[in-house]
């Protein structure tokens, strides 16, 4: 038996699948609704990290399932496809017979239960692109088997890839496709955008209720604001939460209040950043390092934490070349400088606002809130000891 904590900390989680999806009803409607011929369009999800593309797909499955002859295979994609795939399909027919290709044994399960429909979940796609650089004929060429398998077997079949942008675009996927595919592997792009501060503010409030939290809609304001000033995402709200949630628990008070989710926030935010940073690159994270010394250096405390704070391409490239030589580390060429720019700039630490006219070189606003992150660089020891 789980204790009440346990349960608590698994409603507010990302992995949690909660019984009403938030601004997700569109998509969700699409990816179920069947047509008057019974043969559903093929998707290509497309979205950001922690957008509920996942959580849609899984309340998919759930209604597919439960109609007449209808199946779902689900593959959460890693550094391979062909290997996650076939351990998917073991798990779905239970056993291979001995040098029985996947796909053939899928669809021979299919045939021999009577399964008419199978609708077929290739998620966290763009994991293969990071990897692979054939991935559009890796995806082509499944996308192929599976049809010339599932025609041969008498089975109607449904493709979803789901990846998060940018690693991979809808055309260069279809541009990819055989030409003899392309009239029956029509596929038609749903969009996930980001959450708006409403429909974040929606979805903490209902996870609270699910967990049996009473909060005050102060409290969800703050975390949901909080997280929006320092670009976080989903998880970084549930993080507080959580925190937040403990300090209630342990002061027995009735209500979550602004108070327990600041005071959480306090540990949460560098936890939350250490690992988002830790999965850049050496440079990456020194370019990165260079642009949060100079937003610190131009901001002003009495201004207060939402003042937006400009920079450009051209002073964040000098304090790269001071922490280089700091760090004994070569420097790189500007033009690689410049696409690991661009590649903060996509992953929402900086937003490109375009060319400084003073000094002809890229402007950008930093996104974050400058005493957060230098706490946390501090914390790695990303910082020199002179910041």
């Amino acid at each position: 038996m789980q204790s009440p904590s346990t349960q608590i900390d698994e409603i507010l989680s990302t992995r949690f699948v909660p019984p009403t999806l938030v601004a997700r009803g569109k998509q969700l409607s699409e990816l179920t609704k069947q047509t008057s011929t019974g043969r559903a369009s093929n998707y290509f999800c497309q979205g950001w990290t922690n957008t509920g593309k996942t959580a849609t797909v899984t309340k998919a499955m759930e209604i597919l399932t439960k109609r007449p002859n209808q199946r779902c295979l689900y593959v959460k994609c890693e550094r391979s496809l062909w290997m996650p795939f076939r351990d998917s399909v073991v798990k779905f027919v239970g056993a291979l017979p001995f040098r029985t290709r996947p796909i053939e044994g899928l669809f021979t399960y299919c045939e021999n239960h009577e399964i008419n429909f199978l609708h077929v979940y290739l998620d966290d796609a763009h994991m293969v692109s990071m990897y692979d650089n054939a991935v559009s004929l890796k995806f082509t060429d499944i996308a192929h088997k599976l049809y010339e398998s599932a025609k041969a077997h008498g089975v109607k079949l449904q493709l979803v890839f789901i990846g998060s942008l940018p690693y991979i675009t809808y055309i260069k996927f279809i541009e990819q496709l055989h030409l003899d595919d392309r009239a029956r592997m029509q596929f038609k792009p749903i969009i996930f955008d980001n959450y708006t501060t409403e429909e974040m503010t929606t979805i903490y409030t209902d996870r609270l209720k699910l967990a049996g939290i009473h909060a005050s809609i102060e409290a969800v304001k703050w975390v949901v604001s909080t997280v929006k000033l320092n670009a976080g995402e989903l998880p970084m709200g549930f993080e507080i939460l959580c925190a937040g949630v403990e300090e209630l628990l342990d002061s027995k008070a009735p209500t979550l209040t602004m108070q327990h989710v600041q005071n959480a926030f306090s540990n949460v935010k560098v936890d939350y950043w250490r690992r988002q940073l830790a999965e850049m690159d050496r440079h990456l994270s020194l370019i990165f390092t260079a642009a949060t010394i100079v937003s610190m250096n131009k901001y002003a405390k009495d201004d207060g934490p939402e003042q937006q704070i400009f920079l450009t391409g051209q002073e964040v490239a000098r304090e790269y070349e001071r922490l280089c030589g700091l760090n004994h580390e070569k420097v790189l060429y500007a033009q690689r400088r410049n696409y690991l720019l661009r590649k903060l700039s996509i992953q929402g630490f900086l937003g490109k606002i375009g060319v400084d006219n003073e000094t002809d070189s890229v402007r950008y606003r930093y996104e974050l809130n400058p005493l957060t992150m230098v706490d946390t660089l501090k914390a790695m020891d990303l910082l020199p000891k002179n910041i």
